[in-house]
């Protein structure tokens, strides 16, 4: 449960890339695709968190989580939607250890950004 310097790890970035059109709440296509593309996300966000945990587990019981996206276009975006749409990401989080359970986690504001070169999603999860 310590960071590389001797510190307990209290939070942790990941990146990810953006949620395919397939996780989004308005999503209309077949069920199939919208599953695996959801069981991707949380494959994704796992293989990332357990590559930043570096073998601590920190199975935080309470956190925050924000999530900073960077879209390559300067499109309206709806907030409440972006985040929606990383609930599998967030499973994957739970899966990896971070949470012990998504119950206790607190959403803070997305921010939402351009990058036309590298459009990914920041997460950071804060303990408490």
């Amino acid at each position: 449960m310590l960071s590389s310097k001797g510190k307990a790890l209290t939070t942790l970035t990941v990146t990810l890339p953006l949620p395919p059109r397939a996780c989004w709440q308005n999503h209309r296509g077949h069920w199939s695709k919208g599953s695996r593309a959801k069981r991707q996300q949380r494959d994704t966000a796992k293989l990332h968190a357990l590559a930043a945990l570096n073998r601590a587990e920190p199975k935080w019981q309470k956190a925050t989580v924000l999530f900073e996206f960077y879209w390559p276009d300067k499109r309206r975006r709806d907030p409440l939607n972006a985040m929606a749409a990383m609930k599998a990401a967030v499973d994957g989080l739970v899966d990896a250890g971070v949470l012990a359970d998504d119950d206790q986690l607190m959403p803070e504001t997305p921010a939402f950004a351009v990058d036309k070169k590298n459009p990914r999603v920041v997460v950071t999860v804060r303990k408490g």
